[in-house]
C-alpha cells in the first residue's frame, strides 16, 4: 500500500474524497432519521431544505475536487518534467565533460603528429563549445523566469549577420549534418536584437541536429518583405505530430522517457525560443517538411526592415 501511494500520490486524494461522500451521505441519513424520531412525521418543506442544502454542499464539493485534482495533476507533471530535465542535464553535462578529459589524456599520454594534436584540440574545443551554450541556456531560461531579460535593438544587417553565425558554427554542425544557408543577394537591414536572434538559430539548429537522422540535410533560410523578415529552419527528421506542436514550447517537455531516450536535450531550447520570438514582436510556427521532417518559421514584425 505504501508503494502504491508513493506511485500514485493521487491515491491519497481520491480515498479522502470518497470518505467526504460517504460521511455526506451518513450525516445526511442521521439528519433525517433524527427528524423522523422528534417529529414523527418531516415536514416536505424541511425535508426539501435538508436535501437542497445537501445538494449546494455536493456540488461545491465536486466543483473543489475536480479544481484541486488539475492542480495536483499540473504539479505532478511538472515534478515528473523537472526529475526529466535534471536526468538530462546530468548526461549533458557529464557526456561533454567525459570527451573532453578523453582528449586532454590522449595528448598527454600519446606522442601524436602536428595534423593528429590539432583535430584533437579542435574536437575538444567543440565539446566545449557544446558545454558552454548548455550553460548558456540554463542562466538564459532562469533568467527568464526572474523576468531579468534585456533587449538591446540595433540596426543590423540580417545576411551579414547570419553568415556570421553559419561560419561560426558550420565546423561543428556538419560533424554530424549537412547543414546549408539560403540568405537573398540583397542586403536585408532590420532594427532588432542580434544577440537574440544568434540564440533563438542556434537552439533551432540543436534542436534539428537531435532529431534529425546523421548526415541529412538542414537548411537555414532567410527571407523578408516590407514589414517583416523569416527566418526559416528545416529538417529532414521523422517531423513532430500536431497534437504535440503546442507542448513543444513547454518548459522542459520532451517526449519518451529519459532513462532510454536517443536524443539529447534539456526541454529548454524550444521554450527559450517562443519567449525570445515574443520578445522580438514576433512568433514561431511548426509545419510539416514533405515529404518528411520538420520545418520552424521564425516570424519577427518589424516596420523598418529594408531590402
Amino acid at each position: 500500500m505504501k508503494h502504491s501511494i508513493k506511485r500514485n500520490p493521487l491515491l491519497v486524494f481520491y480515498l479522502l474524497v470518497v470518505y467526504i461522500v460517504i460521511q455526506l451521505c451518513w450525516w445526511g441519513y442521521h439528519i433525517i432519521d433524527l427528524n423522523n424520531q422528534i417529529s414523527i412525521s418531516l415536514d416536505k418543506s424541511k425535508l426539501w431544505m435538508v436535501f437542497g442544502e445537501g445538494s449546494v454542499f455536493f456540488i461545491i464539493l465536486v466543483f473543489g475536487v475536480i479544481k484541486v485534482r488539475g492542480s495536483f495533476k499540473k504539479e505532478l507533471l511538472l515534478n515528473e518534467q523537472q526529475q526529466n530535465f535534471l536526468l538530462s542535464v546530468t548526461h549533458e553535462l557529464k557526456s561533454p565533460v567525459a570527451a573532453v578529459k578523453l582528449y586532454l589524456e590522449t595528448l598527454y599520454k600519446r606522442e601524436l603528429s602536428p595534423e593528429k594534436v590539432s583535430d584533437v584540440t579542435q574536437k575538444s574545443l567543440m565539446e566545449i563549445e557544446r558545454l558552454s551554450e548548455l550553460v548558456d541556456n540554463i542562466l538564459l531560461a532562469t533568467k527568464i523566469d526572474n523576468q531579468a531579460f534585456d533587449i538591446n535593438k540595433q540596426t543590423l544587417k540580417l545576411n551579414e549577420w547570419l553568415k556570421i553565425i553559419y561560419d561560426e558554427k558550420k565546423l561543428l554542425w556538419e560533424d554530424t549534418h549537412s547543414v546549408y544557408l539560403e540568405v537573398p543577394n540583397k542586403t536585408i537591414i532590420a532594427y532588432t536584437d542580434k544577440e537574440i536572434l544568434k540564440i533563438i538559430i542556434l537552439n533551432l539548429v540543436e534542436n534539428a541536429l537531435k532529431y534529425a537522422p546523421k548526415k541529412s540535410k538542414i537548411t537555414i533560410s532567410l527571407t523578408a518583405n516590407k514589414e517583416s523578415f523569416v527566418i526559416t529552419v528545416i529538417d529532414d527528421g521523422k517531423g513532430i505530430s500536431k497534437n504535440e506542436r503546442e507542448k513543444i514550447f513547454n518548459k522542459f517537455y520532451r517526449t519518451g522517457d529519459e532513462t532510454i531516450r536517443n536524443a539529447k536535450g534539456t526541454g529548454l531550447g524550444l521554450f527559450i525560443v517562443k519567449f525570445l520570438c515574443e520578445q522580438l514582436s514576433g512568433q514561431i510556427s511548426v509545419y510539416d517538411n514533405i515529404p518528411n521532417g520538420s520545418c520552424f518559421e521564425v516570424k519577427v514584425l518589424n516596420k523598418k526592415v529594408l531590402t
